[in-house]
C-alpha cells in the first residue's frame, strides 16, 4: 500500500487553525473577502451576460443582412 494512502493513519492531526476560531479578528477578514468575491464574482457574470446578448444581437443582425430583403436601407449595386 502507498504511503499516505491508509484513511487510518492517525499520525497526522489537523489542529484548528486560529481563524476559524470564533471570536478571531481573521473572521471579519474573511468574511470581508468572501463578501467583496461574491461581488465581484456577480459582476464577471452580468458582464458575461451583456457580452452574450451583444453578440446573439449581432449574429441575428449579420444573419438579417445577408437574407434577400434582409434590410431596406441598403442599396443595391
Amino acid at each position: 500500500m502507498a504511503h499516505g494512502s491508509d484513511s487510518n493513519d492517525t499520525s497526522y492531526n489537523r489542529s484548528p487553525s486560529p481563524a476559524s476560531q470564533p471570536g478571531s479578528s481573521d473572521d471579519a477578514k474573511r468574511v470581508m473577502r468572501r463578501e467583496k468575491n461574491r461581488i465581484a464574482a456577480q459582476k464577471s457574470r452580468m458582464r458575461q451576460t451583456q457580452k452574450a446578448d451583444t453578440l446573439h444581437l449581432v449574429r441575428i443582425t449579420a444573419s438579417r443582412d445577408r437574407r434577400p430583403g434582409g434590410r431596406s436601407d441598403l442599396v443595391p449595386f
